[in-house]
């Protein structure tokens, strides 16, 4: 592996991130880009910049160079991606990277377009799930559906791309999707979780019973099944809280309207948080993580819970049954089965001891295969390893 010593600082080879938005990168992938720079690269970051807020400042306090790009997370415009995707090569020919990460579908596809014209050297697209495209039965979804595979298949061999992908699922559908080898394909779980930032706690004494769902307030994320089993929840009178936890996404077909999670909130159905920043003390308010999913790269909040020590409730999709080990650290469900969330709940709202054994099973399983240090360590070395080859 590279050390901060290997490379006097003004000839430190030069690893580039292309993400589609910029609070993306800082949430799930920061601790790359540190682990990078511990390993002696030279980090910039390519990355949308987000609503809410810019994480420049953030970056830049890091030692990382960010450069703003104009990216649509989604939409057909062929004008405006063209555009993107000449940025991008201006920007690979401006900074010469010796190695490239994209990062999701869009980027992995113009940066790898982008990385072939500018002949950079290494470069790993990270498909950090299948999206929206190949987890929605909407027409739209169907309609791109064969176009973007038509695109993997076209893009992904170009230039001996590593291709990276969070579970075998994934693995396994892409060999087929864009006729790779599914030996060349590399499974490596996310980048990782703080276990020292995400640390187990007893849970919370008070009743009732919460329950919470920390993501994207999206459709696909199963958030709509989940207001169905509060329905049937409060028509038993379960001891139980619904709560979730994030924002909408505006520029996700599949986002709910904030005014109608408001609603249900005011109506006592669920308790509606919307974004927060301290996750784990999210985990320290609730007593069972729940994610019914339709498909994740991997399931991120059921291994953050897990982390806490909280029991898990998930779907049997990919991405969310590679973070449950069933019956041990919680219970999988079948996708879109509103009754099979009820029963899940029920079965642990009524035994504590239950929650606690299971609880304690999901943090020694994300010591054991989460753990953010082993996690990064393996993408670092997976750089050296191509530079290496080149």
């Amino acid at each position: 592996m590279l050390t901060s010593a290997s490379h006097p600082a003004d000839k430190r080879p030069k690893v580039v991130y292309l993400c589609g938005a910029d609070w993306y990168f800082a949430l799930h992938f920061i601790d790359l880009a540190r682990g990078a720079k511990a390993a002696g690269y030279e980090v910039h970051i390519i990355a949308g910049v987000g609503e809410r807020q810019s994480y420049a400042a953030q970056f830049d306090s890091e030692g990382f160079h960010f450069h703003p790009l104009v990216l649509a997370r989604t939409g057909t415009s062929p004008i405006r991606d063209l555009l993107t995707i000449m940025q991008i090569v201006r920007l690979y020919r401006q900074l010469r990277p010796d190695i490239v990460h994209h990062i999701a579908i869009k980027p992995v596809l113009y940066g790898q377009l982008a990385a072939f014209l500018t002949a950079v050297p290494v470069r790993i697209n990270a498909l950090t799930g299948l999206g929206f495209v190949f987890s929605s039965s909407r027409l739209k979804a169907r309609v791109l559906r064969p176009l973007v595979s038509l695109a993997l298949r076209l893009f992904l061999p170009l230039g001996r791309a590593q291709l990276v992908v969070l579970n075998d699922d994934d693995a396994d559908d892409l060999a087929h999707i864009a006729k790779l080898p599914r030996a060349e394909i590399r499974v490596i779980p996310g980048t990782g979780i703080d276990l020292t930032r995400f640390v187990a706690s007893d849970e919370p004494t008070e009743t009732p019973v919460v329950v919470a769902l920390v993501a994207r307030m999206l459709v696909d994320k199963g958030v709509l099944d989940v207001i169905a089993a509060a329905e049937q929840l409060r028509h038993d009178k379960a001891n139980v809280i619904i709560r979730l936890v994030g924002a909408p996404d505006a520029k996700n077909p599949a986002s709910l309207p904030e005014q109608q999670l408001r609603d249900w909130h005011a109506d006592g159905l669920i308790d509606y948080i919307g974004h927060v920043s301290n996750v784990p003390a999210v985990w320290r308010d609730a007593h069972v993580a729940l994610l019914p999913s339709y498909r994740e790269g991997l399931g991120m909040s059921l291994i953050e819970a897990a982390a806490c020590a909280r029991p898990l409730i998930a779907t049997d999709v990919p991405g969310c049954r590679q973070a449950v080990i069933d019956g041990v650290t919680g219970i999988l469900v079948p996708a879109t089965d509103s009754d099979a969330i009820v029963a899940a709940i029920k079965s642990l709202v009524s035994d504590p001891q239950r929650r606690r054994t299971m609880g304690a099973a999901a943090r020694k399983d994300a010591e054991q295969r989460f753990s953010k240090v082993a996690v990064v360590a393996q993408v670092i070395d997976l750089y050296s390893d191509k530079r290496a080859a080149h």
